[in-house]
């Protein structure tokens, strides 16, 4: 009998899986002997020991399973199933631009907030910012072995809940133009926001010795409503407010109206309406006289078209009061109309005005409706008066609302859906 070595191809070898796999497969192959041909099927073998990602590259054996096969000329070829050497390189799969540190979502309380990742070794540089990619929050790092670390400071202002850290990937060093890139945005939950301030619910303030000297407020507890302690609108105070319709797809409607301890009243806007209440019509113990009465809420604007504002909208006095109105993000506006709905008065609150962005932290919305002044209150400062002269005597209802702009020229783009939280409104006269 003749012996010949048999050597099987194992060039199209393939792991097992994505880890260090301790098999590897054989394809099907043809081998063409001096008595004949023989077919070998497509076998996995079992390896007796495997690569590591510390080591790579490693020294194993593959065992052949025996087998015996008889060629035409009536002889047979066997495999035995001695164990033949087999040195072979597990190599780890190519990086990916990933955030591998923390989790998703998961909640961080202090600054800086530490995020690892991975890149592609085509980029040199990688860096933090803000959702929009605007402001930087997280200095440049250089990867090295395709791992990253930022260190990414969260504004100060920034509101508890979720926040979107955006981060660049770069293919020039920092500081150089051109290049390409590739981003991705990375939500954590962040809770470490100033806390709202504290509730002076029913306090009397104390801007108003300032705005009326010498007159003494009372608190009016049927006209206002604490919404962190609520779980319901007060039927006898509130109603659905029904001004306006800004385009038929976005109604305003109660759709939207929830309450939380932290929070309060909620307004979400989405496309299935727009929130917005109302005080109830020709109830005087709900509209404020002009007697210098003065009403206040505390609340954290959203970025589309939220407004605190007094209207009568089911009488003959067109007569309006916007305390604020706010346009796209951050733009906060006062204006007054006489009762033919004329215009009187308009005012651009400056960003100065708010310690922080007033659509991520709460600030107190204030109004002094006198006879011969009228004024606005921020966090306890008067930001803007306006003279009184033949102003309409009329008492207002008070409205709350979260609109939606469809993109007029004079209030922009606004984006869809977003919160107004007003934790209490409160009345005082």
């Amino acid at each position: 009998m003749t012996c010949r070595a048999l050597l099987l191809s194992v060039s199209a070898l393939a792991l097992a899986s994505a880890a260090h796999a301790q098999s590897i497969s054989i394809p099907a192959q043809t081998i063409t002997l001096p008595n004949g041909t023989l077919s070998v099927p497509a076998t996995t073998l079992p390896l007796a020991d495997t690569a590591t990602s510390s080591s790579p590259s490693s020294t194993g054996t593959l065992a052949l399973p025996a087998t015996s096969t008889t060629m035409s000329d009536g002889s047979k070829v066997t495999t035995s199933a001695a164990n033949a050497a087999l040195t072979y390189t597990a190599t780890p799969p190519p990086a990916t631009f990933a955030v591998t540190s923390p989790a998703s979502g998961a909640t961080e309380t202090t600054n800086p907030v530490a995020l690892k990742g991975t890149v592609q070794s085509n980029y040199v540089n990688v860096a933090g910012y803000n959702s929009t990619f605007v402001t930087k929050i997280c200095p440049d790092f250089t990867p090295s072995g395709g791992a990253w670390t930022l260190s990414c400071t969260i504004p100060s202002g920034t509101a508890n809940g979720t926040y979107q850290i955006g981060i660049a990937a770069f293919t020039v060093p920092a500081g150089q133009g051109g290049g390409s890139s590739e981003s991705l945005t990375f939500p954590i939950n962040w809770q470490g926001g100033s806390s709202p301030p504290p509730s002076s619910y029913g306090s009397i303030p104390a801007i108003l010795a300032t705005l009326n000297p010498g007159h003494t407020y009372a608190f009016n507890a049927a006209a206002s409503q604490n919404f962190q302690t609520s779980t319901s609108l007060n039927s006898a105070l509130w109603g659905q407010d029904n001004c306006c319709v800004y385009g038929a797809s976005y109604p305003y409607n109660l759709n939207g109206v929830s309450f939380s301890a932290a929070n309060g009243l909620d307004l979400h806007a989405s496309s299935s309406g727009i929130p917005g209440i109302s005080t109830l019509q020709g109830s005087s113990p709900y509209n404020l006289p002009q007697n210098g009465s003065y009403v206040e809420i505390t609340a954290q604007l959203s970025p589309s078209w939220p407004a605190f504002w007094l209207n009568c909208w089911n009488c003959s006095n067109e007569s309006e009061i916007d305390i604020f109105e706010n346009w796209a993000d951050y733009n906060v506006e006062i204006t007054v109309y006489n009762n033919t709905h004329t215009q009187l008065t308009t005012y651009a609150v400056p960003s100065s005005a708010f310690s922080s962005d007033p659509t991520k932290s709460f600030h107190t919305y204030g109004f002094y409706y006198g006879a011969t002044e009228f004024a606005v209150v921020i966090d306890g400062a008067i930001v803007w008066t306006w003279p009184v002269s033949n102003y309409p005597n009329v008492a207002l209802p008070i409205i709350l609302d979260n609109g939606y702009c469809t993109g007029a020229s004079w209030c922009g783009s606004e984006p869809l859906p977003t919160d107004f939280y007003i934790q209490n409104m409160q009345v005082f006269n």
